[in-house]
């Protein structure tokens, strides 16, 4: 994506509502976009103060930081600084086309290891990204852009991975394998399946696809979606399956062959039988309960 296509999609993200919720934190999204020294006019550069956390991570060029009155320092691209509530800061860019990602949230937790990250935070220095920040920012842009079902969803989620790698770079000595961080990895991994389904549920979608695009084994899938949303993948295929023939109901436009060859029905039977097992209603009585 080139420089006015990253500017476009930041515009596109600056609009989306977004939040913090997992097992492991929570809270509310101010801002989330890209900024670049051009178009932000912070060559002076103003001391801000605000009642949440910001963050500021270079992607490109360099840019220079002070918080509560401390010496001034340098934050190259790959660096990332979190600013805790009301601390006075002075943030300019030092070339003329520097790059960052920003987000203004606040964060709430339970859990030692979130509370342990943000107690160890240092305002004096400048932190490293891990491999995979540049990585989720470029996914956020990009799913911005495209605007699909799903997509406030999928950069709620990239969002919250982001965070988490903040929260492990600012403390690296956590243990790595705690029962809250698979918790919230596996709750990331079922909105990543429920958002898969959706967004490919017109085509003859199966157990199998989902496990094989999830780069995991069908059991291992079954025992996911059993254990966080109750039902089995196929289920969970099934009652989208119906979400969307619902959808495609609502037009008239639409015959029944047409709605069984979007929906992966070799026929009209076929969709008729499958609606009815769902549902405990044909599809013509369905559509005539529309109508009243």
């Amino acid at each position: 994506m080139d420089r006015a296509s990253r500017i476009a999609a930041s515009k596109k993200l600056s609009r989306y509502k977004l939040h913090l919720q997992n097992v492991l934190f929570w809270g509310n999204v101010i801002w989330c976009r890209t900024a670049y020294s051009e178009k932000e006019g912070t060559a002076a550069g103003t001391p801000n103060q605000h009642t949440f956390y910001e963050l500021h991570y270079v992607l490109g060029g360099e840019m220079e930081v002070s918080i509560s009155g401390g010496e001034p320092y340098r934050v190259g691209q790959g660096g990332f600084v979190l600013i805790p509530p009301r601390c006075t800061h002075l943030i300019r860019p030092l070339v003329p086309d520097m790059e960052k990602f920003v987000c203004g949230l606040t964060i709430d937790s339970e859990m030692d290891f979130v509370r342990q990250a943000l107690e160890r935070l240092e305002t004096d220095r400048a932190y490293r990204a891990s491999d995979a920040m540049p990585v989720y920012v470029d996914w956020m842009l990009e799913n911005a852009m495209t605007s699909r079902a799903g997509t406030t969803t999928a950069i709620n989620n990239l969002l919250e991975c982001l965070i988490l790698e903040v929260l492990r770079q600012i403390f690296p000595d956590s243990l790595e394998k705690t029962e809250d961080r698979k918790v919230f990895e596996n709750d990331i991994r079922i909105r990543e399946i429920q958002e898969y389904i959706e967004q490919n549920i017109d085509g003859r979608l199966t157990g199998e696809n989902v496990a094989s695009r999830m780069n995991i084994s069908l059991r291992h899938l079954n025992r996911l979606t059993d254990k966080y949303l109750g039902c089995s993948v196929g289920q969970l295929i099934a009652r989208q399956r119906i979400v969307y023939i619902k959808e495609l109901l609502y037009s008239h436009e639409l015959t029944l062959r047409d709605i069984a060859e979007r929906t992966g029905f070799q026929s009209e039977y076929a969709l008729n039988r499958f609606f009815k097992q769902q549902e405990g209603m044909s599809i013509g009585v369905y559509r005539r309960s529309l109508e009243s």
